[in-house]
């Protein structure tokens, strides 16, 4: 048990100097990748929002037009997430803005579940009012998202950076904690 200990706080700490590199290297005033990173991790969160919570959750329980609402979904995040992971490569991106990306996602998302509702049979259950309401909340902010300029992607990379940072605080923590067990 003592060296499975020392071997996760190792890689603890090895987490908390790349996540630590990562944050430092962000910094606008620092390089110039920043924007780089942030669009390659909204590409990863967004893979992770397709096929963990869409494809395990939602397309799984789905038929019909919604299955195929649902798959059309799927696809055009992926292929928004590709060209974000693969911009520097491409040099282009469908969308070079985090919020209009965040807007894009929340506004498919509502109107897909908005066909949940309308085409909704349930045997004993209505479809139930918080969900409509949430689509219409999805929706909405989907669409002032896209349209406003809201957050910056200045903003959402030095947000990005001081997350990395204080997640590289929590790693050496949580190794400092492993250690003494």
């Amino acid at each position: 048990m003592r060296k499975k200990n020392i071997f996760i706080a190792v890689v603890d700490f090895i987490l908390a100097g790349l996540l630590l590199g990562l944050g430092i290297v962000m910094i606008p005033e620092v390089t110039d990748v920043g924007n780089i990173i942030l669009l390659i991790v909204i590409g990863a969160l967004l893979l992770v929002y397709v096929y963990y919570y869409l494809l395990v959750k939602v397309a799984k329980k789905s038929s019909g037009i919604i299955l195929i609402l649902t798959l059309i979904e799927m696809i055009v995040l992926t292929i928004i997430a590709v060209t974000c992971i693969l911009s520097e490569i491409l040099n282009k991106t469908i969308i070079g803005e985090g919020m209009k990306i965040l807007g894009l996602a929340f506004w498919i998302r509502g109107v897909v579940e908005s066909f949940r509702a309308y085409y909704y049979k349930g045997n004993t259950t209505k479809y139930p009012v918080y969900k409509v309401i949430l689509n219409v909340i999805l929706i909405t902010l989907g669409t002032w998202f896209f349209i406003s300029n809201i957050i910056s992607n200045l903003i959402l990379v030095w947000s990005l950076a001081v997350i990395f940072v204080i997640a590289s605080i929590a790693m050496i923590i949580l190794g400092i904690l492993k250690i003494k067990k």
